[in-house]
């Protein structure tokens, strides 16, 4: 059974040529080189269902990059800071006698100090 597929595998390949679809893209690559480079008007639409398509993918292949680098970096280094240490930057946990959220802030600010932010 193995042996026969193998064969006839390679006989489909010899058949259709397993170069004919390296050939056609690079045929097809070159005819819109020399389009662009002579007649850009005629390539516009090539260009722009080119650049959509383009632009789709990245925006696709960043969204899940971004994600996997959440979930693979950020979490587990909040996670791991938040178990070392036991430190709650966000105060989360309320402590048992607050009677206020409100957080009391010592310094005093001039008004320029409000003109100049940045």
């Amino acid at each position: 059974q193995m042996i026969f597929c193998r064969s006839q595998c390679r006989r489909c390949c010899e058949r259709a040529g397993v170069w004919q679809l390296p050939a056609i893209l690079a045929g097809t690559g070159v005819f819109l080189c020399l389009l662009a480079k002579t007649l850009p008007a005629a390539a516009k639409p090539v260009y722009l269902v080119w650049f959509f398509a383009a632009a789709c993918i990245g925006a696709l292949v960043s969204n899940i990059l971004l994600i996997i680098f959440y979930y693979a970096v950020f979490s587990p280094f909040a996670l791991g800071i938040r178990i070392l240490t036991g430190r709650d930057p966000l105060r989360l946990k309320k402590p048992e006698r607050l009677l206020s959220y409100w957080t009391e802030r010592n310094t005093k600010r001039s008004v320029k100090s409000y003109l100049q932010q940045y």
